[in-house]
């Protein structure tokens, strides 16, 4: 889900919350009018508890009392009936109808899983709100230290699971009110050490297990015939080996930023593709010559960012998989597309040398929650080129928001990554010299663990007014 399509989700549960405040409230009043009934009756109870005689003996007291008993609570027993919160029920019904459904969950707990692994976090430093070595002000509860720890388990992870699992525990008993946990969620200090156990069981630290419930085994029949199992066992131990992490990617390494830079290659101002740029040339920071990769600084202007970043959340769409990235199905992010952007074509047209007439719109695209797209290259499918126009010659993006943490385009062949920067552009050529496809610009986008940006990436397409110079830039014939 991308960072447009969350925003709405804050106000839905802001209504959520004034619907079960109000709901409170009235219950609040029920128990304060039931408080005050309970009040003036026992005052009468205290009266007649000396001495039941003499009080019924007295006509105003027998009489006050088969009052109270035909009047007062029958009425009391109808006003405990009256129901409570249907208005404030059927608003959250509404609301809820557009809530994240089973499958935004899934691919909410799927983008934590690929950040944890994309940068090798720890489950408790990510519990405890650090993501990358940067504290924020932000933590997660028990419940969901729970569902990730619960969810490792499903894709048989042990190791991330029981590490997931015994920060909820940690969570848990940190916790100073848990009735909500147990009486709304059925969630325990019982259940939560038996699973983590299991977890550990299966990782084959038997005896770890053991001793994690060792002081918690009385309390729950569960978890004293789970210790009985383990100690009547012949196989209480824990294993040698140790979880070990495989060797990091290129992909990885590029997320991280740990690829080298290349020394070789330098920056220059670029003045040769208009005379304005004699005034005031690009700054371009060379990336790579084969394939040819340009990072180009401070391109695109704050009102134009504010322009792009404005589109309505509804005007966002998922994007389509197969026709946006040639084939790959391993994407997260929304976008839309533009279509006034003609300074901004002609911006291009001086970054790049080309001719951008035929190409007049701009993709805007928003990442959300561990955002990314899976391996691609940005030509189209051999069925889906435009004779008119070709192949899909230059890609050039530009980056309209700063990163925190994550979100580098990452090109493996060469290998460099690319980390996005408010108001930069990147530009590289999906075609070679020879107007074929170029080889070794496959990249990815790696997940966006804090910050998810929103980009405008534009393809420009190849028609015969467009040519490429054995130098490697990008030239019109009319240049």
């Amino acid at each position: 889900m991308s960072v447009a399509g969350m925003k709405p989700l804050l106000e839905m549960e802001t209504v959520l919350i004034a619907e079960l405040a109000k709901y409170g409230n009235s219950l609040k009043q029920k128990i304060d009018t039931i408080e005050s009934f309970l009040s003036e009756t026992r005052s009468k109870q205290a009266q007649w508890q000396k001495d039941r005689e003499q009080y019924v003996s007295n006509p105003l007291n027998g009489f006050a009392l088969i009052r109270r008993l035909h009047e007062d609570w029958s009425f009391m027993e109808l006003f405990m009936k009256t129901p409570l919160g249907s208005s404030e029920q059927q608003t959250m019904n509404e609301v809820l109808e557009d809530a994240p459904t089973i499958d935004d969950m899934h691919d909410a707990l799927t983008s934590m899983q690929r950040i944890q692994e994309s940068y090798d976090l720890k489950a408790s430093d990510m519990a405890n709100g650090v993501l990358g070595g940067v504290q924020s002000q932000f933590q997660l509860n028990a419940l969901d230290c729970w569902m990730i720890g619960s969810f490792w388990y499903a894709h048989n992870k042990y190791y991330q699971s029981s590490k997931w699992l015994e920060m909820a525990i940690e969570q848990f008993i940190i916790t100073r009110d848990i009735e909500p946990y147990e009486r709304i969620y059925d969630l325990n200090e019982a259940l939560l050490y038996k699973n983590y156990a299991r977890t550990l069981i299966k990782r084959g630290q038997s005896r770890t297990a053991l001793n994690a419930i060792q002081k918690v085994a009385d309390s729950n029949v569960d978890l004293w015939l789970l210790r009985r199992e383990l100690e009547e066992s012949d196989s209480v131990y824990d294993f040698e080996s140790r979880y070990v992490k495989s060797p990091a990617t290129i992909i990885e390494k590029g997320c991280r930023g740990q690829l080298p830079l290349n020394p070789k290659l330098k920056c220059h101002y670029q003045t040769s593709t208009n005379f304005f740029l004699k005034l005031a040339p690009f700054k371009v920071e060379m990336l790579s010559l084969d394939p040819y990769v340009a990072f180009y600084h401070d391109v695109i202007y704050d009102s134009e960012i504010a322009h792009f970043k404005a589109l309505h959340p509804s005007s966002l769409r998922s994007a389509d998989p197969f026709r946006q990235s040639g084939g790959n199905t391993d994407q997260t992010l929304k976008y839309a597309w533009v279509e006034d952007v003609n300074t901004l074509n002609v911006r291009i047209g001086d970054m790049t040398g080309l001719d951008v007439e035929h190409d007049t719109g701009l993709r805007v695209s928003n990442y959300g929650l561990g955002g990314h797209f899976g391996l691609k290259a940005d030509n189209l499918p051999e069925n889906e080129i435009e004779k008119a126009l070709g192949d899909r010659l230059t890609t050039t993006t530009f980056f309209l928001t700063d990163v925190q943490q994550g979100g580098a385009i990452v090109i493996p062949h060469i290998p460099t990554s690319i980390f996005p920067k408010r108001g930069s552009s990147v530009v590289w050529h999906n075609l070679d010299n020879a107007l074929n496809r170029q080889k070794g610009i496959e990249h990815v986008s790696c997940p966006h663990s804090i910050n998810g940006y929103t980009d405008g990436p534009k393809c420009l397409k190849n028609p015969a007014s467009n040519a490429i110079t054995n130098e490697g830039k990008m030239l019109s014939n009319n240049v």
